[in-house]
């Protein structure tokens, strides 16, 4: 059943992923503030969604996962060797090791959700001390040079305390209940997580992009960056999704629920549009003008991507509908 609260929150999201991506584009300190604060919690709070709305089906991770990532591998370099580089097909250097930019994101939940079964023989009463084993498990794996982009293996460890939060509070029953609680009795925990945001949002100078990332090692990150900074990290993006889980509505917002049950297209295929703007330098304008155009077009590809008419044609075509046809017919 479709939780119209939590579609809400996905429209935010998958429009901060785009925005955040034009903002990397444009230089100075405004872009570099609105960036950082986005970054501190947008995908921990998608991590977390997903994680709440996973299940272990074998065909589906393999027709709504492994083929759009291996399909997108490959567009993503192609269009990367012979629109950007201008260069000749041959020089496409094919490989799946290493995620291409924001692909990391359907690597890391194929791993994910291969580990539900694993995840699920935790018994309830410990699965607290699970998400804490993954919060301490992402604290020392950011010591291990080896864990960064191949096989998103830096990201994977990051993120994975967001995503088993999501999965684990999905299966009670007190939790679901708890956000339908009214204002006068959730008001503390919407408090709690709206302080928690602002001060991150005071203190956003004290972060790198490398470290919001978390997708490199300690060193790596540099400005001193350590396990304090990651456990501080953790729980400000906890802080922000308690805030966006109290604070969002239940009620449907026209234009906007639609477009948060539909969020892959606009994940998947904003990434050219994002490319080619930094390919023709769109940003030139003045300070206003770069930060209200990367508004407006980020607006315009979560409107357009994310339209229920594309939903269809896009799962036919780009997250294997036509492999799962197969599947049910000579497999199952």
């Amino acid at each position: 059943m479709r939780s119209n609260r939590m579609d809400n929150i996905r429209c935010l999201l998958i429009f901060l992923v785009v925005f955040g991506h034009f903002l990397a584009l444009i230089p100075g300190a405004e872009a570099d503030t609105l960036y950082r604060i986005i970054y501190l919690f947008h995908m921990p709070a998608f991590l977390f969604l997903t994680g709440y709305f996973s299940r272990f089906h074998f065909s589906k991770i393999l027709t709504d996962l492994v083929y759009p990532y291996v399909l997108f591998q490959i567009l993503y370099l192609l269009f990367d060797a012979l629109v950007l580089q201008g260069g000749p097909m041959g020089k496409m250097h094919l490989q799946f090791a290493i995620p291409y930019w924001l692909l990391w994101y359907l690597l890391d939940i194929t791993f994910y959700r291969l580990l539900l079964p694993l995840f699920d023989k935790v018994p309830p009463l410990f699965r607290p001390l699970a998400v804490l084993a993954a919060v301490a498990l992402a604290l020392v794996c950011a010591y291990v040079p080896e864990f960064g982009y191949y096989l998103t293996t830096g990201r994977f460890f990051s993120f994975l305390p967001f995503f088993l939060a999501g999965y684990y509070l999905s299966r009670t029953r007190w939790f679901p209940q708890c956000l339908d609680w009214p204002w006068q009795k959730k008001w503390p925990f919407t408090l709690a997580g709206v302080l928690i945001a602002l001060w991150s949002m005071l203190r956003e100078s004290r972060f790198t992009a490398e470290m919001l990332y978390g997708s490199v090692p300690y060193p790596v990150a540099g400005g001193g960056f350590g396990p304090e900074e990651r456990l501080l990290l953790t729980g400000i993006a906890f802080g922000w999704i308690l805030a966006l889980l109290t604070l969002v509505p239940e009620r449907p917002i026209p234009a906007v629920t639609v477009r948060g049950g539909n969020t892959l297209p606009v994940f998947l295929l904003h990434g050219f549009a994002v490319k080619l703007a930094g390919e023709w330098r769109l940003f030139r304008l003045s300070p206003g003008g770069n930060l209200m155009l990367a508004l407006a077009l980020s607006a315009a590809l979560v409107w357009l991507l994310g339209s229920p008419g594309l939903r269809k044609p896009f799962r036919l075509v780009c997250t294997g509908g036509w492999l799962e046809r197969l599947w049910r017919k000579y497999v199952l």
